[in-house]
């Protein structure tokens, strides 16, 4: 039987939008670094921010890959 699991999944792409988007967040990210950086609350929420978006762009996919690499490495013989 086939795999079906690549019909199901979102079409990955880049877009300009998303592209403009994120750089302006790294933009951003860098410009409340340089100027309130010493403060752990920015560092706190541009963490979250990155790790939202993250989650958000890769979701599942990240978790199967991470899952799959960790067993990858405890198998004898690999």
């Amino acid at each position: 039987m086939a795999d079906t699991s690549d019909s199901t999944r979102r079409k990955a792409g880049l877009s300009l939008p998303g592209v403009v988007g994120f750089v302006i967040g790294l933009g951003l990210s860098t410009l409340l670094l340089n100027l309130w950086g010493d403060h752990i609350a920015i560092r706190a929420v541009l963490g979250l921010a990155w790790g939202s978006y993250c989650l958000w762009a890769f979701g599942p996919d990240l978790m199967h890959f991470i899952r799959h690499d960790k067993n990858q490495g405890t198998k004898p013989g690999h």
